[in-house]
Formats: C-alpha cells, sequence, structure tokens
C-alpha cells in the first residue's frame, strides 16, 4: 500500500505533518499527544504493530503528528502543547484533506485526544474508538493498583521522602506542578500534594507534561453523556496503568460498545494484535 506524507499549511505560521495510507473507507485518523517521542515516520508506519493492525482495519489510515512532533511545525507556547489546540488541529486537517466525517482512534492519552474530539467537534466524526483510557484520571490516580498513582506501592519510599523534604522547606509552594522525582521520573503535583506518577521522556517534555497534566486533572467524565457520536471502548483486563474497570467506565457514553481484552494489559495490539484488528474492523463496518 502507496503512502503518502503531506505537510498540512493549517494557517500562515503552522503545518502539521500527515501520513495518509490507502484511498477507501472507513477513514480512521490517530494521533498521540507524544508518543512516538520523536513523532511517526514512514519507518513507524511499516514497524508500528499498533498502526499495521490500524492499516488492515480501515480502508484509509491518516496518522498526524502533532505539533513538535515529526516535521511538523515546533511548539511556539506551552498551549501549542495542550489537547485543545492537538484537537483544533486535527480538524483543521480533516477540513484540509476534504473528508466529511472520519472515525478517531485513540489510546492512552491518545484516548482522552479522542473524548475531547468528540466533544468539542462531533461533526468531524463518523465514530470515536478509545483504548487503555479513562475519562476520571484523578480518581484513576487515587487507585494504588494503577502505577502511575503515587499509592502505588512502587513509590511508597521515594513519596515519602519527598513529602519529608517537603515538610519541612521553609517555601510551600502552591498550584499546580511537575517535580522531577529522580531521573525520568516526575510527579505532578498539587499544593505539594502528589497526584500522579510518571516517566517523562526529556525529548518530549513539555508535550507529556500537559497531556498528563490535563488527565490528573481532567474534568471529561463529568461530560461523557454530552458525547453522541458511535463510541468502541477497548479494554485491557490486566492495565497495569489504566486499571480495567476504571476504563470500562467509559461504557457510560450514550451509544457505546464496550469489548474487554483477558489477555492484555496497557498496548493491546501488542498483546493480542488480531482481535484487535478484528473488533475494530467488526466496528467500522457496522
Amino acid at each position: 500500500m502507496s503512502v503518502k506524507q503531506l505537510l498540512v499549511a493549517i494557517d500562515g505560521q503552522t503545518t502539521i505533518e500527515v501520513f495518509v495510507a490507502g484511498d477507501q473507507p472507513p477513514i480512521l485518523c490517530v494521533t498521540h499527544p507524544f508518543a512516538p517521542t520523536e513523532g511517526n515516520t514512514l519507518s513507524s508506519l511499516k514497524n508500528s504493530s499498533y498502526l499495521q493492525a490500524l492499516l488492515r482495519a480501515s480502508g484509509t489510515l491518516v496518522v498526524v503528528n502533532p505539533r513538535g512532533m515529526g516535521q511538523s511545525s515546533p511548539l511556539r507556547s506551552p498551549e501549542d502543547a495542550g489537547l485543545p489546540c492537538l484537537v483544533e488541529d486535527l480538524e483543521k486537517v480533516r477540513l484540509h484533506l476534504s473528508i466529511p466525517r472520519w472515525t478517531f482512534i485513540g489510546g492512552s492519552s491518545g484516548g482522552d485526544t479522542g473524548l475531547l474530539y468528540a466533544l468539542n467537534h462531533p461533526e468531524g466524526l463518523q465514530s470515536l474508538i478509545v483504548c487503555s483510557t479513562t475519562a476520571d484520571g484523578r480518581r484513576m490516580l487515587q487507585n494504588p493498583q494503577s502505577i502511575a498513582s503515587p499509592n502505588h506501592s512502587r513509590w511508597a519510599q521515594e513519596i515519602a521522602a519527598f513529602k519529608a523534604q517537603a515538610a519541612q522547606g521553609s517555601n510551600q509552594q502552591t498550584g499546580y506542578r511537575w517535580y522531577n522525582l529522580r531521573p525520568a521520573v516526575w510527579i505532578y503535583l498539587k499544593d505539594n500534594e502528589p497526584l500522579m506518577v510518571a516517566p517523562l521522556n526529556p525529548a518530549q517534555l513539555s508535550r507529556q507534561q500537559a497531556a498528563e497534566g490535563m488527565f490528573a486533572s481532567s474534568l471529561l467524565a463529568e461530560r461523557l453523556h454530552d458525547i453522541s457520536v458511535p463510541t468502541l471502548v477497548l479494554c485491557g483486563k490486566q492495565d497495569p496503568i489504566i486499571p480495567c474497570h476504571h476504563c470500562q467506565s467509559l461504557a457510560e457514553i450514550p451509544h457505546a460498545q464496550l469489548v474487554t481484552f483477558g489477555h492484555s494489559g496497557h498496548d493491546i495490539a501488542d498483546d493480542e494484535p488480531e482481535l484487535f484488528c478484528d473488533v475494530i474492523q467488526r466496528f467500522l463496518n457496522e
């Protein structure tokens, strides 16, 4: 299958790198706020089990690199790294490509992108597929079963040491902020109270901090009933990041279908690739 690599000018200052594989319906669009680290390439389209499964399931796959990734324009402000900006860019790409409507698929933080897209631009979506995510990040991060929670046993000693050090400090900081706990491990804080633990890659630090920060303080759960497009929710029963029942709560979306993969963790396409592809293909062809 031939792949077209495009640079889409969405305004006078910003171009977005887009890969288009195929030319038949159904049309599937995919992106992620900060993965892969350097953005998608022609090579990743061939080597990623996730993208390969989406290629098999769809007639056309549109892969979008957000600002600051691949050959898309660099970030000019913190707002450029946020999910609202990414959603607006996706909609401008759709209009530029003259696609009446497409199905958006997103996993993990990409799922949050999809939920926000469905709320802000339902007119652009044929349907929505979300994988391994939840709309209630604040509640999930209180669950010690999630490795992203500061209550997880893996972080107990380090979080206790941080709290003791913060209690002794004379400068008590307020508001939301990130703190570098140790190399590659950061904690998201509100008034020095840990909300989330995340491995952040220095190459995409600003993008990850924006997406993960939104996840940790998200209010999307309160708006699920406003989502009007048909939605497929995919959950891994053994997900160590988003415990399964938190992902399953997205079944509250009107018109949603829920599929739980019994042998999958967070990356369903890697753990059960054929079933992942078959489930998506059936949904797209309904």
